[in-house]
Order: structure tokens, then C-alpha cells, then sequence
């Protein structure tokens, strides 16, 4: 459940495949109830690829975002750790300020968290591109939660996710609006490590995203 100021504003589902070659992950993002006559939305962020010694290596990424004012597309493929096709609809009016082809090792943003979280120790991801930025995620302050009980899961963790090396490529500035995100993590019998609990805080603005339910 997403919610902003205690109004329930969406939903967000998770979507995992994962063994010990392969993985995908989508994300979808609904409005519902009220807010969806005020702020309309649906997102979709889709990432597949090879699990390489517990890193996820993507050979596809793809993104949709619609409001009311906007529609947006991204689709890129990767090979050998690079971007090897990249399509943005609508096209961006500028040529890009960064070019993104010759980044190496780089991977889309699902995957970088995936990584992230199921390591569950502190780590930085470089070159995550999503498309219209380039950056590192990294995590600080990891402690153990001991605030939720929640039927599945243990080992729970608070950590703060951390952007730097932020780089606009369509735009002429750096300035980005995300200011902080704190995650919390559980491990399910299995031993996967998966998030549960996210807070958002952008533009002055805090979102949260609370666990509901799962099936594993």
C-alpha cells in the first residue's frame, strides 16, 4: 500500500522469479480509491537476466509511467554488461549529456536493489541507469528493526538507501528531488532477503510503501 500523510494513495506488487541462473522482477504501480480521480497513475518496471554469484546482471530493463500529463516509455537491452539498445518514447527534444554506451558495468535500477537488498550488507552498485539518469545506490545505517512482527519473515533490518554520482542525461543540471529512502528487510525461511516496508522522502514530500501480504 502506498499512502501519503496517512491517504491511501495505491498499490505496489512485486512480481519475483529467481534461481540459481536466472531471475525477473516486475513492479507494477496502481492508484486506487479516491486519489485516483485526483492523481491518476499506473508504472510498470520490468528487469530479467543471470544471477552471476549473487549479483543480478540484466540483459533486459523496461519501464512505463502514465498520469494524467504524462506518458512515458523506456526500453533498454544489455549485453556484456553494457547497454547494446536504448529506446525513450516520447523522444527527448535534446541529444544526451552523457553517453551512456560507453558506461561499463552497468545495470538498471531493479536489479541494482535486488542486489543491494539480498546481500544484505553494505555495498554500492555503480552505473545504474534507468534511462534518464546515471548514478550509484549504496546503503548506510543498516541495525536491526525490532518494531514489526510480521508471519514469514525474520531478521529484520532498517537501512537507509543512498544515491550519489547522480547524473542527469537530458537535462543540463544535477539537481535530483529524491532526498532519502529508508528500507526495511526480511529473510523468509528460505534464506531470501526481501523488502517490506519503504519511506520515500522527496521534495519535502514523505511517501510509504507498507507491506500487505505475500506467496512465496
Amino acid at each position: 500500500e502506498i499512502t501519503w500523510n496517512k491517504i491511501s494513495l495505491g498499490k505496489v506488487s512485486w512480481n519475483l522469479f529467481l534461481d540459481s541462473n536466472e531471475y525477473s522482477l516486475e513492479i507494477i504501480l496502481e492508484n486506487y480509491g479516491v486519489s485516483s480521480k485526483l492523481f491518476p497513475f499506473y508504472g510498470e518496471h520490468f528487469s530479467k537476466g543471470e544471477v552471476n554469484e549473487g549479483i543480478y546482471v540484466p540483459n533486459k530493463y523496461y519501464q512505463i509511467w502514465n498520469t494524467k500529463k504524462k506518458n512515458r516509455s523506456i526500453n533498454v537491452l544489455f549485453k556484456n554488461r553494457r547497454i547494446d539498445f536504448f529506446e525513450i518514447i516520447p523522444k527527448e527534444a535534446v541529444g544526451p549529456r552523457i553517453n551512456f554506451y560507453n558506461l561499463d558495468s552497468v545495470v538498471d535500477p531493479l536489479s541494482a536493489v535486488l542486489t543491494i537488498i539480498t546481500k544484505n550488507r553494505p555495498l554500492v552498485v555503480n552505473n545504474v541507469f534507468d534511462g534518464r539518469r546515471v548514478y550509484s545506490l549504496s546503503t548506510e545505517n543498516m541495525r536491526l528493526e525490532n518494531n514489526y512482527n510480521i508471519s514469514g519473515f525474520n531478521s529484520l533490518f532498517r537501512q537507509n538507501l543512498i544515491i550519489s554520482k547522480y547524473r542527469n542525461i537530458w537535462k543540463d543540471h544535477n539537481k535530483k528531488d529524491l532526498k532519502k529512502v529508508e528500507i526495511v528487510t526480511g529473510k523468509t525461511e528460505s534464506g531470501l532477503t526481501l523488502p517490506l516496508y519503504f519511506k520515500i522522502i522527496s521534495k519535502g514530500l514523505v511517501f510509504k510503501i507498507n507491506y500487505i501480504n505475500s506467496s512465496l
